[in-house]
């Protein structure tokens, strides 16, 4: 019997905000049992730490390079970008008989989807996110980048519906007998963070150990990292406005861990889905040092 396949990925989320690493105080404990019951690599490196080319590399096996994307092809700069005569190793796993799924966070290429990189389905983050703005119409969030306590009801959050929806596709493959692979790409812990309740009030910013690093003056560092202040209008930002935010950041990880856990606990109770191996990937980071939000030339720091 061939093996299934459940490759999940979130979007800015630091390696230690697991609680898997003991580094945060982070509640994941889905993810923890991924780790505790697998393998946890604490030295693996991206490619190249911007998002675009990062997940063509991922889609393909090769360094950006290779195919000539080196950054965002919606930064205003024309570059390069995979074709979709490329290797995939999603068209691989089909052609040898596999039922394949993407659901979520793509941002892979400006002309192309994962439809014609080797999956059969595709639901991209903006349908449903769609939906929820459908429901939900005239919700205004007042912090914009800086993160708000969302409205919607965790049921209906864009992390549950991805859930909802590989579920589905799960539970339609497995009824065909047939193996499966399915992508669930979360664009969370991603920034602007906006999770839901309860996990929008799970850590409270008062009780957020402050940054080693925050009040560094980037003495002799290099010029980008002070620029990188002004880029983002975080040069003046006090530490309670910052920690407010990673209270929110946090928040999201453990809803979007409550997300990985709906999908973990439907396959141990529907055993008709088969075995399977499961993969989890997080993909950049997001809170950095002092008041830096983003990677890009801070990502050595």
């Amino acid at each position: 019997m061939k093996p299934n396949f459940l490759f999940i990925s979130v979007d800015q989320q630091r390696f230690d905000c697991v609680g898997y690493s003991g580094r945060r105080p982070v509640k994941t404990p889905n993810i923890d049992r991924i780790a505790h019951e697998g393998i946890w690599f604490d030295q693996a490196y991206t490619p190249i730490p911007i998002c675009c080319p990062a997940r063509q590399s991922l889609v393909c096996g090769q360094r950006a390079e290779r195919f000539g994307a080196l950054w965002n092809y919606d930064q205003g700069i024309p570059v390069r970008s995979l074709e979709k005569e490329a290797y995939s190793w999603a068209r691989e796993l089909q052609r040898s008989g596999y039922h394949t799924a993407y659901v979520g966070a793509w941002h892979g290429s400006p002309e192309y989807t994962p439809l014609d990189f080797g999956y059969e389905h595709y639901v991209p983050t903006a349908e449903l996110q769609a939906r929820i703005e459908q429901e939900y119409p005239g919700i205004v969030y007042e912090h914009g980048f800086y993160g708000d306590k969302n409205p919607v009801p965790l049921e209906d959050s864009c992390t549950h519906r991805n859930a909802e929806e590989i579920i589905r596709y799960i539970d339609e493959f497995s009824k065909e007998e047939v193996p499966w692979h399915v992508k669930m790409d979360f664009v969370e812990p991603h920034l602007p963070c906006r999770p839901s309740e309860p996990f929008a009030s799970m850590y409270k910013p008062e009780d957020i150990e402050k940054w080693a690093a925050f009040d560094d003056p980037l003495t002799n560092k290099p010029y980008i990292q002070r620029q990188q202040l002004y880029n983002w209008e975080t040069q003046n930002l006090s530490w309670e406005a910052c920690s407010r935010m990673v209270a929110l950041y946090y928040g999201y990880i453990s809803q979007v861990d409550d997300a990985v856990g709906r999908v973990l606990s439907y396959l141990e109770a529907d055993r008709a889905a088969g075995p399977y191996y499961c993969a989890f990937h997080c993909g950049s980071w997001r809170h950095g040092r002092q008041q830096a939000y983003d990677r890009q030339a801070l990502c050595y720091v």
